[in-house]
């Protein structure tokens, strides 16, 4: 994922048919719409541990990413 120059967010897909490779897409959502998602995926993730290749924002941490240490897994 990443954002655009116009400050949307760009998530890449890749569908599938019958478990094949169909074709490949990029779904470009408004910061407003990605929140949505973002927050059933928080919901849907929240009490199962993170495994240990998880990426930070799966992590407890006290601070802003660029001052901050892990405190613990989840």
């Amino acid at each position: 994922m990443h954002r655009t120059d116009d400050d949307r967010v760009a998530v890449p897909l890749r569908l599938s048919r019958q478990g094949e490779h169909a074709t490949g897409a990029v779904l470009v959502l408004s910061l407003v719409d990605a929140e949505h998602p973002h927050a059933s995926l928080c919901r849907v993730l929240d009490g199962h541990p993170a495994p240990p290749a998880a990426p930070d924002c799966r992590r407890p941490v006290q601070a802003s990413p660029g001052t901050t240490h892990t405190v613990g897994r989840a």
